[in-house]
């Protein structure tokens, strides 16, 4: 029988989630959970990740799926994968690979899962996670930064991020939005999709917003 999960930090892991915040109002389709709900899904979720590993040279499509075939078996949902982003702050220091490791296995996770719409909060972590939304297919929002490549790949579906976003936003993007609230520090100039910030279109399947109002002349 698997042994309980113990994270490094203890009494925090529901602390933050016991304020209603205007965030999670906005979001009510998504809701907060509360120490209730707690269950068994998410010490398995936490096993996986700590097991998994993204330190060799191999592609990212490697570790993508290796993060894949680790959590075939589990049954989880929304409110789970959203425990667990929380839970992520005791991990940054144990790997140099945490944030490569965080967005590909996030972005696995989301991918994998029956359910369609995730709520993810990121403003506990010093770290800013690399590739969240990797092949991403569902509706992301984000409550805080996201480090660099965010949505790269992505098939289709969208991410919303009320924080900051990192280079290459929408690298080697198919399909989707992105919407960016904050700042961002570069797009990917090739990407297929669209990349708004703060509600306004600035990017549309490889073509700037100056380019596409030059093009309606």
């Amino acid at each position: 029988m698997l042994q309980r999960f113990k994270p490094k930090k203890q009494n925090t892991f529901f602390k933050f989630f016991s304020i209603k915040s205007s965030f999670f109002k906005k979001h009510n389709s998504i809701k907060p959970f509360n120490k209730e709900n707690e269950n068994e899904k998410v010490l398995y979720i936490l096993k996986a990740f700590n097991n998994f590993n993204t330190m060799n040279s191999n592609s990212l499509d490697y570790y993508y799926n290796k993060a894949l075939n680790s959590i075939k078996s589990l049954e989880y949902t929304s409110i789970d994968v959203q425990k667990f982003c929380f839970e992520l702050k005791n991990f940054e220091n144990q790997a140099d690979d945490f944030k490569v490791k965080a967005g590909l296995f996030l972005s696995a996770l989301i991918n994998q899962s029956k359910e369609q719409k995730f709520l993810l909060d990121t403003t506990a972590l010093s770290s800013k996670i690399h590739y969240l939304g990797y092949s991403n297919t569902k509706e992301i929002v984000v409550n805080g930064n996201v480090g660099n490549n965010l949505g790269s790949n992505m098939e289709k579906g969208k991410i919303t991020v009320y924080g900051n976003a990192g280079t290459n936003v929408g690298y080697l993007m198919k399909g989707g939005e992105i919407y960016i609230e904050g700042q961002y520090q570069s797009i990917y100039p090739y990407l297929l999709g669209k990349v708004y910030h703060k509600n306004q279109l600035i990017f549309k399947d490889g073509k700037k917003l100056n380019d596409l109002a030059n093009q309606k002349k």
